[in-house]
């Protein structure tokens, strides 16, 4: 009602092109030239194509869950994003059990390494039978890794079980004596108000961690969302101490506090530092399932994922993509 008296020049400007020319730094006639040019030789306006790492990649982190899973599907969906192999953790829903990523593992010895499960009754109840069948198997020599052991799953969601217990202590003995790599999800955050932060979990579980340094540790999502200073001070404090890149394809929505990518899905400059300075302790991880839904939206996580590591210097991409996984995974089958 204000602008309607005046002409149409000053209400375009009062309207839209003052605040473009704030925000943008460039005039609005600066926009309409470019845009007339590029008609003119017969263009239009378009984003601009990334390029993507194009080598292999291992995925050191994905699941077997849910009814509709289909194994021999990821092996098609790995095979058209060459992902030359995956790491897998079953998990209860659906009815899935160690068995069947065994049989799964005995259809492509090549491709797939298969994890003790954690994700389950006995280890949120820490029922004696089932850690007993976790020793037995894992000193069976037919796992390659342990976990995922599920500290407290989703942010802010709930606690299965404290990051100080002894048996989690026992467990990264187990993984010591066995040389199997062991696969923790701790996301300790609370919130407040609109912003999360650090619960006192954090500090426990880093204790327990230390007391056996010699067991090598991937901690998932970063190393429970940490930032890239935290994570300087894990590694170093922690010298087997891995970080893996689950859900980095969430931090276009800026979901959590510490994301890793900006909105074209490129490292942010810290982290890209971070992750340069310390090269070998970085893994990819899709930490997708294998439901259609899920192997529908794998190539899109795959995408984000290629476009974040190309950004990187070409050895350092390399060690983060696969070779890492690759030297742990020859870790575990000896």
């Amino acid at each position: 009602m204000i602008l309607r008296n005046l002409p149409d020049e000053a209400k375009h400007n009062i309207g839209y092109r003052n605040a473009w020319q704030l925000i943008t730094g460039r005039t609005w006639q600066t926009v309409n030239r470019r845009q007339e040019k590029q008609q003119v030789a017969g263009t239009s306006p378009r984003r601009k194509v990334l390029n993507k790492y194009k080598g292999v990649i291992s995925d050191s982190h994905r699941h077997l869950a849910g009814e509709r899973a289909n194994p021999d599907g990821l092996v098609k969906a790995m095979h058209r994003n060459n992902i030359d192999k995956v790491v897998i953790f079953v998990k209860a829903r659906g009815g899935w059990t160690d068995d069947n990523t065994q049989d799964f593992q005995g259809r492509y010895p090549n491709r797939v390494i298969t994890g003790v499960g954690f994700q389950n009754k006995g280890w949120r109840q820490l029922t004696h039978p089932f850690l007993r069948e976790v020793t037995q198997k894992a000193r069976a020599g037919r796992f390659g890794w342990l976990g995922e052991v599920s500290i407290r799953g989703q942010l802010g969601g709930r606690l299965h079980v404290p990051p100080d217990t002894k048996v989690l202590q026992e467990l990264l003995g187990l993984s010591v004596e066995m040389g199997l790599p062991i696969t923790i999800h701790h996301n300790p955050y609370e919130k407040e108000g609109e912003h999360w932060s650090r619960t006192h979990e954090f500090k426990e579980l880093v204790d327990n961690l230390t007391r056996e340094p010699k067991a090598t540790v991937i901690w998932a999502h970063w190393c429970g969302f940490s930032s890239p200073q935290e994570i300087r001070i894990l590694v170093r404090q922690l010298p087997n101490l891995r970080c893996d890149l689950a859900w980095i394809q969430k931090q276009a929505q800026n979901e959590f506090s510490a994301p890793l990518i900006d909105e074209n899905h490129r490292f942010l400059t810290p982290w890209g530092k971070i992750i340069g300075e310390f090269h070998e302790r970085f893994l990819v991880a899709v930490n997708n399932g294998a439901g259609p839904s899920q192997l529908e939206d794998y190539n899109r996580r795959i995408r984000i994922i290629r476009t974040a590591l190309v950004a990187l210097k070409p050895k350092v991409a390399r060690k983060v993509a696969t070779e890492n996984s690759q030297r742990l995974i020859s870790q575990g089958a000896k």
